[in-house]
C-alpha cells in the first residue's frame, strides 16, 4: 500500500510470492560461521540491542515444518534494516577456507541491495570474488570499537525517510474505524485460523465483540484473477476446517458443545480485500455475485484506506458525525 513499503515479488527459490516487505524491521541479520565469530558475534549483538535494534540470527529461530531458507534466512535478511557478515575463514588441514554459508548469504544481502557491514580479522586474506568490496578489517582488541562506529553508520544512513504514515498505521487506524481487531491469538482456534489464512498471506482480524473472524488481505498488487484464485482456495481452506471439527468430534477429540462454536465461528467468517483501484475492485465484486460463494467479502481500494486514515487523521471524520 505505500508506495515506500516495497514486497518481495519474486522468490529467488521459485516459490509462491511470500509478501514480505523489505527493510520492514529495525533489526540487523548477522551472517557469520559458528565455529569462528562467536565471541565477535555476542559483542555485536550487545552493541545492536544497546542502538535499539534487533539482532537476528539464522540459528536463534526454530522452524518447524517451514522451509527453514526462507524462514530463518531468506525473510530475515529481506525485512532487516541492514546486515552484517563476518567473512572470517575456516581453519582446514590445507589452510583457510572461506565458509561457503556465510558467503551465500553475503550474496543474498548484496542481491536484494541491502546496506550490509562486513567484518573480517585482519590477520586474513577476503576470498577473491569480494575483495574488491569494503571490508571492516579488525583485531579482538579493537572490535568494539569499530562495530560501534559501523552500526552507527548503518543507523544513519538506513533510516526510512519521511513520507506517508507506515503500512501499520494505516491499517491499525482502518481497522478501527470498521470496528475490527488484530486477534491476538492467544488461544488454538485463534492460531488454526491464523496458521492456515498465513498460506494466502492474509491476516487474522476479529470484531469488537470477538465472536466473528475475518481474513484481511492487501492484494493490492496482484490481479483480479490472482484474487479470485486465492478466494477460490480460502473456501477450500474454511471448508475442509469445517469438515476436520466433524472428525474431531468422531474421533473424541472435542466435543458436541466445541463442535456447535467451532461451526458457527467458520460459517460467520467473512474475508476482506484491498485492491488497487475500481476495475480490480469491480471485476472480484461481479465474480463474487454471479458466484455460489457462501462466505461474506467485502472489497476496498487502496485509495480508500487512505482517504479514511486522512479524513480521521485530519478531524474531518469525526466533524462529519456531530449534530
Amino acid at each position: 500500500m505505500d508506495n515506500r513499503t516495497r514486497l518481495n515479488e519474486i522468490c529467488i527459490i521459485g516459490q509462491p510470492r511470500c509478501g514480505y516487505a523489505f527493510s520492514s524491521t529495525r533489526s540487523c541479520f548477522i551472517g557469520y560461521g559458528f565455529r569462528t565469530s562467536k565471541l565477535e558475534v555476542d559483542i555485536l549483538t550487545s552493541i545492536l540491542e544497546d542502538f535499539d535494534v534487533e539482532p537476528i540470527q539464522a540459528g536463534d529461530r526454530l522452524a518447524p515444518a517451514q522451509n527453514v531458507f526462507c524462514t530463518k534466512i531468506c525473510s530475515k535478511i529481506l525485512t532487516s534494516q541492514f546486515c552484517a557478515v563476518f567473512l572470517n575463514n575456516d581453519e582446514t588441514e590445507n589452510g583457510e577456507v572461506p565458509n561457503a554459508n556465510v558467503h551465500q548469504e553475503y550474496g543474498m544481502m548484496l542481491a536484494f541491495n541491502k546496506h550490509v557491514i562486513p567484518f573480517q580479522l585482519e590477520s586474513q586474506t577476503l576470498a577473491f570474488n569480494v575483495a574488491g568490496l569494503d571490508t571492516v578489517k579488525y583485531s579482538k582488541v579493537n572490535f568494539r570499537e569499530k562495530a560501534k562506529q559501523a552500526v552507527a553508520e548503518a543507523i544513519q544512513v538506513t533510516v526510512p525517510e519521511q513520507g506517508p504514515p507506515p503500512i501499520d498505521v494505516l491499517l491499525g487506524t482502518f481497522f478501527l474505524s470498521h470496528g475490527v481487531l488484530m486477534a491476538p491469538l492467544d488461544n488454538e482456534g485463534e492460531k488454526l485460523f491464523y496458521s492456515r489464512g498465513q498460506l494466502l498471506n492474509y491476516y487474522l482480524l476479529h470484531d469488537l465483540s470477538g465472536w466473528s473472524y475475518l481474513y484481511f488481505g492487501v492484494f493490492t498488487q496482484l490481479t483480479p484473477s490472482a484474487i479470485i484464485w486465492r478466494l477460490e482456495r480460502t473456501k477450500e481452506i474454511l471448508d475442509g476446517m469445517l469438515t476436520s471439527v466433524d472428525f474431531k468430534v468422531r474421533a473424541g477429540l472435542a466435543n458436541d458443545e466445541q463442535q456447535t462454536i467451532a461451526k458457527e465461528a467458520i460459517r460467520r467468517f467473512s474475508i476482506w480485500l484491498v485492491v488497487s483501484d475500481e476495475t480490480a475492485k469491480r471485476e472480484v465484486e461481479s465474480w463474487h455475485c454471479n458466484s455460489s460463494y457462501p462466505y461474506s467479502i467485502r472489497v476496498f481500494m487502496d485509495s480508500e484506506i487512505r482517504d479514511r486514515f486522512e479524513k480521521i487523521s485530519s478531524g474531518v471524520e469525526f466533524e462529519s458525525r456531530q449534530p
